[in-house]
């Protein structure tokens, strides 16, 4: 039997046993595990098994922001922290023979990146003041910035197993490093102090003066 991309589902696992058995093209299984048993087991050229992990969820997009303060003053939300990267899906190959160069990528998968902080709300403009001839009330305090969420770690690499008793022309290629950590983000930015409020009323009387 002849085993090609759209003959791979990406839902669940795939177990085969047969006679002779030939890959080719990249077989993805998105994640999931893998494993033949079979007499005879043909690499054809450019052939690869791809049990990698899948992206991480959730991911965010650079810029991306938590949301930020309502009300004046209010502090930032902080950002969400990234998804753990998705584990690569185990390999297993049982051949009497294997034919062909053996090609396995099964990495996991890279971390989410994490979302950044949100920014805090302006603070509350001051009260105007009530009492003449004094400067304005200070503003109110603008929120705190919200901290950035944590970026997600990488997911393992896959365990990829092979048992041939004759492997005579293949240089085997391997890929099983662990995924990436998500990118880091970036701390919400303060808010801006409140306005300051209106100085008190200036009253003042000018008598004329009086000349001899």
């Amino acid at each position: 039997m002849t085993l090609r991309r759209e003959d791979i589902p990406v839902d669940r696992p795939t177990i085969i046993w047969a006679d002779i058995v030939t890959l080719e093209g990249r077989l993805e299984t998105k994640g999931h595990s893998f494993g033949i048993t079979a007499r005879q087991l043909n690499f054809a050229q450019n052939a690869l098994i791809d049990t990698s992990g899948p992206e991480a969820s959730p991911s965010f997009p650079a810029g991306d922001k938590a949301s930020l303060g309502i009300n004046q003053g209010d502090n930032g939300r902080n950002g969400d922290n990234g998804g753990q990267g998705a584990y690569a899906g185990s390999v297993l190959l049982i051949a009497d023979t294997i034919l062909g160069e053996i090609s396995v990528f099964a990495p996991g998968g890279d971390g989410g990146d994490a979302q950044s902080g949100g920014d805090g709300a302006k603070g509350a403009t001051a009260p105007p003041q009530p009492k003449k001839c004094r400067p304005g009330i200070q503003g109110g305090a603008g929120g705190r910035g919200g901290l950035a969420g944590k970026p997600g770690d990488g997911g393992p690499g896959a365990r990829v197993q092979i048992y041939s008793s004759r492997n005579a022309d293949s240089t085997p290629e391997f890929n099983v490093e662990g995924g990436k950590a998500g990118a880091q983000a970036s701390h919400g930015n303060p808010g801006e102090g409140g306005d300051g409020g209106r100085g008190g009323e200036i009253s003042y009387t000018l008598e004329p003066s009086s000349r001899n």
